[in-house]
């Protein structure tokens, strides 16, 4: 039996209503969410076969004032858009076939992590490997920790490298200046497919006090979903200036970064820009930006949305991070 895959934060709207995507077979309503979905994972391995310059396929929101509001969208690194399909099929477990249409972005070009240029966090004796902060962080199995949240790649210096992720062994514990002053030590490092998060842990003495120039979220979250496509503003707060920006999809997978020991395929990527409309967006941040907390007000309250990794022609891309920091420490 076929079973459908539902991904954590992909959202569907409710099917009551009978979709009116292009079908035949079996008269069955099915989310527009769920028939994108089958769409991407029946099509995904011909389409990168067939079109080498797709970077990425997604199952998004395209207009929510719609019943039928999910498109397939792709993801290109060029402008070439010859003989991609308007649609696609999914066959459904009850056999029927639909049709889903198809969203083309275009001209992604170089994904790139945002080390670099003049910044708050680097380690000592590496000045030009910088980054943003994130938030505060207090352990929940020491009363005593006190930490400031960063992107992993600062630590590795570009790179991307899977080894130590895990709280590091005193001996990789290098000492880290923040705003110039040295006052912290690496201390908990996650850089993974879905990840890329660095934990500083400050020197005794120093309190929350000391970091009045960072926002404070009260370990609240923001979770994406489908109905923040093109609707929910962000604010980024890297460095000493903020950035704007809507959210245009979220866990979008396999998408390409480039580090600098290579490229690397990343997922559950937020994307996010300066317009609402995916096919008009442009990033909104620059080097030295990575690491920066990306955040929604909720009723007079900021909510982490997530940390800052890079960007591309089109796009800022967004981690989402509660999965990792929540199990040992409170975002204070």
């Amino acid at each position: 039996m076929t079973t459908v895959t539902r991904r954590k934060t992909k959202v569907g709207i409710p099917a009551t209503f009978e979709n009116t995507a292009e079908h035949s077979g079996a008269n069955v309503a099915y989310t527009h969410a769920e028939l994108a979905r089958f769409a991407v994972i029946q099509n995904e391995p011909n389409l990168r076969k067939q079109f080498p310059n797709i970077v990425s396929i997604s199952d998004a929101v395209d207009d929510l004032s719609k019943p039928d509001s999910h498109v397939v969208v792709l993801y290109l690194k060029d402008e070439n858009i010859a003989d991609i399909p308007a649609k696609l099929d999914a066959k459904m477990p009850d056999g029927s076939v639909w049709s889903i249409p198809t969203e083309v972005i275009k001209g992604g070009g170089a994904s790139t992590v945002h080390l670099s240029q003049q910044d708050t966090i680097a380690e000592v004796g590496f000045p030009l490997d910088i980054g943003s902060v994130c938030c505060i962080v207090e352990s929940k199995r020491n009363s005593d920790f006190l930490g400031i949240v960063t992107a992993a790649h600062v630590y590795t210096k570009g790179a991307f490298l899977t080894n130590n992720n895990t709280f590091l062994d005193a001996s990789l514990q290098a000492k880290v200046a923040f705003n110039g002053v040295v006052q912290g030590k690496w201390f908990y490092k996650q850089l993974l497919d879905n990840q890329d998060l660095m934990v500083v842990q400050m020197d005794p003495g120093i309190t929350v006090d000391n970091f009045e120039q960072l926002i404070r979220f009260n370990d609240q979250y923001y979770s994406v979903s489908d109905a923040d496509i093109g609707n929910t503003e962000v604010t980024i707060q890297a460095r000493n200036q903020q950035y704007k920006a809507y959210i245009l999809d979220h866990n979008v997978q396999k998408y390409p970064i480039r580090y600098g020991n290579g490229t690397f395929e990343k997922n559950d990527l937020i994307l996010i820009g300066n317009d609402p409309n995916r096919q008009n967006a442009k990033p909104v941040s620059q080097p030295g930006d990575s690491g920066a907390g990306v955040y929604v007000e909720v009723g007079g309250q900021k909510q982490l949305v997530g940390i800052l990794l890079g960007s591309d022609v089109n796009f800022t891309f967004v981690l989402p991070v509660r999965d990792t920091l929540s199990p040992n420490f409170k975002i204070v």
